[in-house]
């Protein structure tokens, strides 16, 4: 068990550096109105893996905070942009979601 807690921080931030990667090809990919219909499952569940992936950083970062660990490269400073591509992505699926394409789809 101790292993698996001391390598969870490299796993998350490899998982988090992965989903940046994949957010910037879904919004390339959300350019195109009948490419985001076909995909809006894939974008809807990677939102959803993006939210719990900020929501794990910031409470495992708190509870480090409250203990007074400070442990080199525990800060990932790439979270900004990972919300920030989130924030973007949503938007763009909020402003497409009465699209008759995506209606066409489901």
């Amino acid at each position: 068990m101790a292993i698996t807690l001391a390598c969870a921080n490299s796993f998350h931030k490899d998982r988090r550096d992965y989903l940046r990667h994949q957010l910037k090809q879904l919004l390339c990919l959300c350019e195109d109105k009948k490419i985001l219909a076909s995909k809006f499952p894939v974008l809807a569940s990677a939102v959803g893996f993006a939210r719990e992936e900020i929501i794990w950083y910031f409470s495992h970062n708190e509870k480090r905070k409250r203990k007074k660990e400070e442990k080199p490269g525990v800060q990932d400073l790439a979270v900004s942009e990972l919300i920030w591509l989130l924030k973007v992505l949503v938007t763009k699926m909020k402003k497409n979601k009465s699209s008759k394409m995506i209606e066409k789809y489901f």
